[in-house]
């Protein structure tokens, strides 16, 4: 027994990403729906850009936060009181 479901979809694509899927079927010789079926595979089991790129940006902000107190060499307190003015900027709490 397949493991497909038994509902199909009908989607119409513009002229333009159509050419490309015929395309990268032709170039892989496989049938224009196996593209697409990958393609949906592949957009499920990978993890969200937007979301990576978030997190990615938090790390480098604290990264840089903790550098550049480093370099202006805040004590402990004063690298609190700009922790604090800091997540009060972003609206917040970004740095830890």
């Amino acid at each position: 027994m397949s493991n497909y479901s038994d509902k199909g979809r009908f989607v119409r694509f513009e002229r333009e990403v159509d050419a490309k899927l015929q395309a990268e079927a032709d170039r892989k010789g496989l049938p224009v729906i196996d593209i697409i079926r990958d393609s949906a595979f592949r957009y499920f089991d990978y993890p969200n850009h937007e979301l990576l790129f978030q997190k990615l940006e938090i790390r480098l902000l604290r990264r840089l936060f903790t550098m550049n107190s480093i370099i202006v060499g805040l004590n402990d307190n004063e690298i609190q009181k700009a922790l604090e003015q800091c997540n009060k900027e972003f609206e917040q709490e970004v740095l830890k």
